[in-house]
């Protein structure tokens, strides 16, 4: 995806003129701009594409928010999965209504260096430290690759809370601090309908 290797986020599936396509969304900063090739790659860093394994198209960026949205080519839709890697239960729907400052956020994602094991990639757990209708914070492992990952809030029913956009990391005396920053899942949705997206989340088993 423009020469960055970062990790797919939630399922997406059109509504209206729309149904039965389906998207996966990413960070915006991961494209180029809309009609990219969007490729599987081997790995976040260094990039080394595929291109026989073509995802699909880049159908959206938005100007909002750090976001974005791959049509899935409709050869390669049977193949999609839409629950996170690890975690067949999530999501269960979208979330934010009920997430409060120290739920549980659960990651999984290609960042550096977590993507050498599945058990890394798969296995990460924050905290929340802030949230409203556009943005939230989480304490917690990630890095590069990690942006466009899914962020779910296990505590509030292992919902779709957001898409991962940044990593702050903070070294203060002996400890280190690290920040992932994400835009709410609400807040896409909310986004790609008002520019002739209508979507809604693909949540787990279906």
């Amino acid at each position: 995806m423009g020469g960055l290797g970062c990790t797919a986020g939630w399922v997406f599936v059109g509504d209206r003129r729309l149904r039965g396509v389906e998207f996966i969304g990413t960070a915006g900063h991961c494209v180029t701009g809309v009609g990219e090739a969007v490729y599987l790659t081997d790995g976040p860093f260094p990039v080394s594409f595929a291109h026989a394994l073509l995802i699909g198209q880049v159908a959206y960026k938005s100007k909002a928010f750090d976001f974005s949205l791959i049509r899935i080519a409709r050869s390669n839709q049977s193949y999609v999965v839409p629950s996170v890697a690890g975690h067949p239960d999530i999501p269960a729907g979208v979330g934010g209504a009920s997430s409060q400052v120290g739920d549980l956020c659960q990651f999984s994602g290609h960042g550096v260096p977590f993507d050498e094991t599945a058990t890394t990639e798969q296995s990460r757990v924050g905290v929340l430290t802030d949230v409203n209708s556009r943005d939230l914070y989480c304490t917690g492992p990630a890095y590069e690759g990690d942006s466009g990952g899914p962020i779910a809030d296990i505590t509030a029913g292992n919902t779709a809370l957001g898409i991962l956009d940044a990593v702050d990391v903070t070294v203060g005396g002996s400890s280190t601090d690290a920040g992932i920053e994400a835009v709410t899942t609400t807040a896409v949705l909310a986004d790609a309908a008002r520019h002739g997206f209508p979507i809604h989340l693909r949540t787990a088993g279906h």
